[in-house]
C-alpha cells in the first residue's frame, strides 16, 4: 500500500468511529449533536496552532436550533438555517464557540449511541424489505450510523416527501454529473435518500413516517 505523509481521514458522518493512528481525523459535530457548528481533529501535534486562530461566535446564526422546534423545518426554520449554513460556508478555521462547546459538555453521548443504533434497526425492519442495498453488511457492534440508506429506483420518491413534509437530504447529486450512468456511484447518488433516525426520534414518529406516507416507497 502507498503510504502517504501526511493522511488525513473524514470521519464527518461517523462521529463515534475510533481516529486511526498516524493520521489527522476530522468529524463534525453538527451532523451527530444540535449544535450550530463545530468540529474535532484527533492525531498527533493537531493541537498546533490552534491559539492563532480566531475565536468564533455562533450565537448570532443559532436561532434556527430553537426555530426548528417551533417552527419545523421548513419556513423560518429553513431560513434560519441558510443564515448558519452560509455563515459556515464564509468563514475560515476557527476556535470552537463557546456555545456549541457549551452544548457537546452538556450531551449524553450513551444516549445518543444507543437511540441511533435503535432506531436504525428498526428502520430497517420496517424498509429494509424494499431497500435495493443492505446497509448492515458492513456494520459492527461498534457502528453508530448516521442516517438509514434507503435506495429506491425511483426519481420522484424524494420529491413527493418533501411534500409530505418528510424533508430528506439528496446527497452527492454533483456526482450524477461526474460519473456515466451505468456506473455504481451515479446510481447510489441518484436513488439514496439518506432517512433520519438521530436521538429527536423514536418508534412512534418512525411509525409515522413509514405507515403514514407508504405509498411513497411503494409498500
Amino acid at each position: 500500500a502507498q503510504t502517504f505523509k501526511h493522511p488525513i481521514i473524514d470521519c464527518a458522518q461517523a462521529f463515534f468511529c475510533k481516529p486511526v493512528e498516524g493520521a489527522l481525523n476530522v468529524y463534525s459535530c453538527r451532523k451527530f449533536v444540535g449544535v450550530p457548528d463545530g468540529c474535532y481533529v484527533i492525531g498527533k501535534d493537531a493541537h498546533k496552532y490552534v491559539d492563532e486562530y480566531p475565536q468564533c461566535y455562533s450565537s448570532d446564526t443559532a436561532a434556527f436550533l430553537l426555530m426548528r422546534i417551533e417552527y419545523g423545518c421548513e419556513g423560518k426554520g429553513y431560513e434560519a438555517r441558510s443564515v448558519n449554513e452560509n455563515r459556515i460556508d464564509h468563514e475560515g478555521c476557527m476556535k470552537m464557540s463557546k456555545l456549541t462547546r457549551t452544548i457537546l459538555e452538556g450531551t449524553d453521548y450513551e444516549y445518543i449511541i444507543n437511540k441511533r443504533k435503535e432506531n436504525f434497526a428498526y428502520v430497517h425492519q420496517l424498509l429494509g424489505s424494499i431497500n435495493q442495498i443492505d446497509p448492515t453488511i458492513y456494520m459492527d457492534d461498534e457502528t453508530v450510523p448516521m442516517v438509514y440508506p434507503l435506495v429506491v429506483e425511483e426519481d420522484e420518491c424524494i420529491q413527493r416527501l418533501f411534500k409530505a413534509k418528510h424533508f430528506q437530504g439528496h446527497w452527492w447529486s454533483y456526482i450524477c454529473e461526474e460519473h456515466p450512468e451505468d456506473s455504481f456511484e451515479h446510481w447510489i447518488s441518484r436513488y439514496v435518500i439518506p432517512i433520519t433516525i438521530d436521538q429527536r426520534y423514536g418508534k412512534e414518529e418512525i411509525d409515522y413516517y413509514v405507515f403514514h406516507q407508504a405509498n411513497h416507497f411503494m409498500l
